[in-house]
């Protein structure tokens, strides 16, 4: 049985400071940061707050918490006997959890030329990021080609655009807009809204014109690529993108090795010559028999991309 017994009679606490929560989210707020309401975080809780506790709470265990009203009953063992202390409570708002409520954002980062299929893998990104920059999303909305995440705080609105060029390419643009005039401070408020038009290709992706097929490898300021038909490095500015069109990658039974490699047709099971040896012996990939790789059909001719999965 826990003995009805405040822990402060036996023991010399400080001025036991109240426990401040989040009504929503139920996290607490300790030296300044919001975290989960763990029996741990209340053990730091219990000895911080007693003197001699932080140099005599070996064997001391946290028993049980929980909040009635405006305070926390913390229940715990020391020295073989159970005690009761009882905190201070006072429900508030965490950042966060206000920030979604009240749909206070300080601007919108907004994807564009966003395809359906790549729309998890950017989603999980810019989430990613945000969360690493201790920032806050209060909303998300899907649209046609792409979506606008409304972020707090402007820092880190900005960290994530610039973020989201550096690992997928486009390019991005700043739109600030007077939003409010802070009285208090004397001072103009504006929201930015930052556009990053994701590029038509990504990198891994294999374009082509008439004469050319383009592994893309870069994406910063512009895209780079391989021509895998010579092996060849290749800069692609905005006007000679437009003559590109993605090509499909297809599986390919391979039927011989010497004295160079062929496969059979995925169209015509003709068996076919690989074009590009020059690329396929850049890359040091094992071929044998009767093994799958990956190839792009172009003008009835194989060229190698990559060994099967």
């Amino acid at each position: 049985m826990v003995k009805k017994q405040v822990f402060e009679e036996i023991i010399e606490f400080k001025k036991l400071k109240p426990i401040m929560f989040c009504s929503s989210c139920k996290k607490i707020n300790y030296k300044n940061k919001w975290v989960e309401s763990e029996k741990k975080l209340f053990l730091d809780i219990i000895i911080n707050s007693s003197n001699h506790l932080k140099s005599n709470a070996k064997g001391l265990r946290i028993i049980d918490v929980f909040r009635e009203k405006n305070k926390f009953v913390i229940i715990f063992s020391w020295k073989k006997e159970d005690f009761v202390v009882e905190f201070p409570a006072t429900a508030v708002l965490c950042k966060e959890c206000f920030a979604k409520k009240s749909k206070a954002y300080s601007g919108i980062l907004q994807i564009r030329n966003l395809n359906e299929g790549d729309f998890q893998e950017v989603n999980d990104f810019i989430l990613k990021t945000i969360n690493e920059e201790k920032g806050i999303v209060t909303k998300i909305e899907r649209l046609k080609g792409g979506v606008d995440y409304y972020i707090n705080p402007m820092k880190t609105l900005k960290k994530t655009g610039y973020e989201v060029v550096k690992r997928f390419g486009g390019i991005i643009n700043f739109n600030e807009k007077l939003f409010t005039r802070d009285s208090l401070k004397s001072k103009d408020v504006y929201r930015v809204n930052i556009l990053v038009r994701l590029p038509e290709f990504k990198i891994g992706d294999l374009i082509s014109n008439e004469n050319e097929i383009i592994l893309i490898t870069g994406h910063k300021k512009r895209l780079s690529g391989i021509n895998i038909i010579n092996n060849k490095n290749i800069i692609l500015d905005e006007r000679k993108i437009k003559d590109f069109k993605k090509e499909e990658i297809k599986r390919a039974l391979v039927v011989k090795t010497y004295p160079r490699i062929e496969v059979l047709d995925p169209e015509t099971f003709e068996s076919i010559p690989i074009e590009n040896q020059e690329f396929l012996k850049s890359k040091k990939k094992e071929i044998k028999i009767n093994s799958e790789i990956l190839v792009v059909i172009k003008n009835q001719r194989a060229y190698f991309y990559d060994i099967a999965s």
